[in-house]
Order: C-alpha cells, then sequence, then structure tokens
C-alpha cells in the first residue's frame, strides 16, 4: 500500500468525477499546500526547460512553449483561494483539524 501523502493527496489525482470536478469530499485544508507546492515546481520545472534551451531562441521555442506553460497553469485542477477559506471555516465550525 502507498504511504506517500502526495499520492494520497485528491488534489493530485486525476479528478474523474461529475464533469471532472474534485472530490470534495475527500480534499482537507491540509491538502493545498502540498499540492500547491507541487504545481509550482512543476511550472518551474517547464520555464526552467525553455530558460536552458539550447536552440536559438525564435517565437516557437519561447513565447508559444512560455504561453503553453501558462495555459495548462491556468486549467490546472487545483481549486483557488475561496474553496480553500470554505474547507478551513467548515473544519474550525466543525471541531476538525485541516
Amino acid at each position: 500500500m502507498n504511504r506517500d501523502p502526495l499520492a494520497l493527496n485528491p488534489l493530485l489525482q486525476d479528478w474523474r468525477g461529475a464533469y471532472g470536478l474534485a472530490p470534495f469530499g475527500s480534499v482537507q485544508a491540509a491538502h493545498f499546500l502540498p499540492a500547491f507546492e507541487v504545481a509550482q515546481a512543476s511550472h518551474l520545472a517547464e520555464l526552467d526547460a525553455i530558460a536552458c534551451n539550447p536552440a536559438p531562441a525564435s517565437f516557437a521555442n519561447i513565447l508559444q512553449a512560455f504561453d503553453s506553460t501558462a495555459q495548462a497553469t491556468r486549467a490546472s485542477p487545483l481549486p483557488t483561494a475561496p474553496f480553500a477559506d470554505a474547507i478551513r471555516r467548515s473544519s474550525r465550525c466543525s471541531g476538525s483539524a485541516g
């Protein structure tokens, strides 16, 4: 059985719910920071790949590549701050740790 907390984080899984939504019932406030750290590291690695490309600079290998990383970041399934805040408030109200 996989005990890696990142592997168990529902925000880092493929979302297979209705309309591609996250399994909201499984998400806890503690899941957000690790998920954002993973997403940020991935995005920085994509930017490093663009910056370290040894090919001569061109529209395709700089601007189009950067635009595709930006689109992927915007399309990220990670919920935004209001959702995280709602989970924190829910956790506080129910007395559970989040």
